[in-house]
C-alpha cells in the first residue's frame, strides 16, 4: 500500500446506506456485510451496464467512494466460454469496453479487464474493498453470478437496477399472462422512474492509472489485446464480427440520434413492413448496456414534445421499449424454463403434440436451414439477414419462427433450433427479448386460435399473409444486396 492509499484508508468512513436508499429508492438492493476496518477502495463490478450516462450503479459507486473517502476501481470479468457467445458478440462487447475504459478514465476510475468468471474474479478483487457496487442482469446466468458473489462476500454488495425503466419486482411479483396485464401495472409507475441519473459528482480520490492497483486480477488484459486476437483467448468463431455494427456508448447515441431524426416519424405505421426497414436499430446497444432504456425513453419523449408529428411514433416505440421489453424480463425472471420448449403453455404443447403426425409440406436438413437454402424465398431472406447483419426485421422474426413449426415434425426440436440460431447469429442473442419472442411463436403471451393442420391452435402465419400486407419484393431486393 502506497502512502496515498494508507492516508485514504485510515480516514475511510462508513457505508452511506441511508443516503443511497434515499437517492435510488427501489432501484437499489444492499446485501448485508461488514466493510474491512482499513478498506482501501470501492469496487464497481461492471457487468450489464457498459456506459457512463444514466448508469445508476456508476453513480452509486461514486457517491459511496466519496462518502467513504476512498478511490473507486471498476472491474469487468470477461468469460470467453460464455454460453452461446462467439467472436461476433465479443467484438461488439470489447468495442464497448474500449469506449467505457476511455470514459471512466476521464472520471478518474481505472477499468480492469479480468479474464475470469465473475464468481471467482470479483470476490478475489474485493478482498480489500469496502463494498462491491454492481448493475443488475436478468438472464439466468446473470442472476446466478450475483447470487454466488453475494454468498461469497463478507462485505456489502450494492445492486442497482439500471437497465430497465421500472424495476421488475415493483411492477409485478409474478409471471404476467400477456402484455396487456403488465401494461396496466407499468402505466401507473412509469412517471416515478423515468428520470435521468443526472450529472455525476467528481471523485474525491481519482486514480489515473492501474499503477499500485489494490488487488491482483486472475488474468488482466487490455480490451484491445483481446480484440486483436480473440481465438488466442479461447473465443469461438461461430459467427463473423460485423464492421457495420460497432459497439459502444458513443455509437449507441449516434444510432439514437439518427432514429429521432429519421425512422421515429414513421415508426407507428411502418415498423412492421419488412421492405421499408423502419427500425430503431437500438436493440444491440440496449442488450450490451451501451444505452440506458431510460435515456432512450426520455430522448424520444422530448422529441415528440418538440414536434407533435412524432407523437404516434413515440408512443409505438415506448410500447416496445418499456412494455414489451419489460414483459420479456418478467418472463425470464419468473419462468425458469424461459429458454427451452418447457416455456410453451400447456394448451399449446398439447395442441402441437396432437399435430406431430401431420404431413409436412417440406422437410429440410439442419444445414439447409442454417444456410437459408429452403424453397421459401422469404424465409431464406430472413435467415440471410440474420447471418449477415446480426439482426432480423421484427415482423420477419415471427414468420421465421412459425415456418419451422410447419417444416419440423418435432416442434420441440424447432424451438431449440430457433434459440440456437438466434443466440449464435444475433448480436443481441442470449437475451430476454429473444427468448420471449421465440416463446411467443409457440403460444406464450398469446391465445388459442381455431385449430388447423400443422399449427394446431397456435396463431398461424404464412407467405400469403406477407404478400397481402407488404411489398415483399422490396424486402427481397434489400436483403439481396447485403454483405458482411
Amino acid at each position: 500500500m502506497n502512502a496515498a492509499d494508507k492516508a485514504v484508508a485510515s480516514s475511510a468512513k462508513s457505508l452511506p446506506t441511508e443516503e443511497l436508499k434515499r437517492i435510488f429508492g427501489s432501484r437499489i438492493r444492499i446485501s448485508p456485510g461488514t466493510a474491512p476496518q482499513k478498506s482501501r477502495f470501492v469496487l464497481l463490478w461492471v457487468q450489464q451496464a457498459l456506459r457512463v450516462r444514466d448508469n445508476h450503479a456508476l453513480a452509486a459507486a461514486i457517491i459511496t467512494a466519496n462518502t467513504m473517502n476512498l478511490p473507486l476501481y471498476a472491474c469487468f470479468c470477461l468469460v470467453p466460454d460464455y454460453p452461446g457467445a462467439n467472436s461476433r458478440h465479443f467484438t461488439f462487447l470489447l468495442q464497448g469496453l474500449i469506449d467505457l475504459e476511455t470514459s471512466l478514465a476521464k472520471l478518474g476510475i481505472p477499468l480492469i479487464l479480468d479474464l475470469a468468471h465473475p464468481e471467482e474474479g470479483i470476490p478475489r478483487a474485493a478482498k480489500e474493498a469496502a463494498c462491491v457496487v454492481c448493475d443488475t442482469g436478468y438472464t439466468a446466468v446473470q442472476r446466478k453470478w450475483r447470487r454466488e458473489i453475494v454468498n461469497s462476500l463478507s462485505r456489502p454488495m450494492i445492486q442497482l437496477e439500471s437497465d430497465v425503466v421500472v424495476p421488475p419486482m415493483q411492477a409485478s411479483d409474478k409471471e404476467e399472462y400477456a402484455a396487456a396485464t403488465l401494461r396496466r401495472k407499468l402505466t401507473r409507475l412509469i412517471d416515478l422512474y423515468l428520470a435521468p441519473v443526472g450529472t455525476l459528482p467528481d471523485l474525491k480520490n481519482p486514480r489515473k492509472s492501474l499503477k499500485d492497483l489494490p488487488f491482483r486480477p486472475l488474468h488482466s488484459e487490455k480490451p484491445e489485446s483481446v480484440l486483436k486476437n480473440m481465438t488466442a483467448f479461447g473465443i469461438q468463431e461461430a459467427a463473423a464480427p460485423l464492421a457495420s455494427v460497432p459497439g459502444g456508448e458513443r455509437e449507441a447515441w449516434k444510432r439514437l440520434e439518427n432514429f429521432l431524426a429519421g425512422n421515429l416519424s414513421h415508426y407507428h405505421d411502418s415498423r412492421n413492413d419488412p421492405g421499408l426497414n423502419i427500425q430503431s436499430e437500438l436493440s444491440p446497444y440496449l442488450h450490451f448496456g451501451n444505452l440506458s432504456p431510460v435515456s432512450a425513453a426520455l430522448a424520444v419523449m422530448a422529441s415528440s414534445r418538440d414536434d407533435p408529428r412524432l407523437t404516434e411514433g413515440a408512443a409505438a416505440f415506448l410500447e416496445q421499449l418499456i412494455v414489451r421489453r419489460e414483459l420479456a424480463i418478467n418472463f425470464c425472471l419468473h419462468n425458469p424454463a424461459c429458454d427451452s420448449p418447457d416455456a410453451v403453455p400447456a394448451w399449446a404443447q398439447e395442441s402441437l403434440d396432437s399435430h406431430a403426425g401431420d404431413e409436412r409440406p417440406e422437410v429440410y436438413a439442419r444445414e439447409q436451414l442454417i444456410a437459408g437454402e429452403t424453397g421459401d424465398p422469404f424465409w431464406n431472406a430472413a435467415q440471410k439477414e440474420l447471418l449477415l447483419t446480426g439482426k432480423m426485421h421484427g415482423y420477419m422474426r415471427m414468420y421465421w419462427g412459425k415456418r419451422l413449426i410447419q417444416w419440423m415434425p418435432d416442434w420441440r426440436e424447432a424451438y431449440r433450433l430457433l434459440i440456437e440460431l438466434n443466440d449464435t447469429y444475433s448480436i443481441d442473442g442470449r437475451d430476454c427479448n429473444g427468448y420471449t419472442g421465440i416463446a411467443w411463436v409457440f403460444g406464450r403471451h398469446d391465445r388459442p386460435f381455431p385449430e388447423r393442420p400443422l399449427f394446431g391452435k397456435i396463431r398461424p402465419m404464412g407467405a400469403k399473409g406477407l404478400k397481402r400486407k407488404f411489398e415483399m419484393d422490396l424486402y427481397l431486393e434489400r436483403i439481396s444486396k447485403l454483405q458482411i
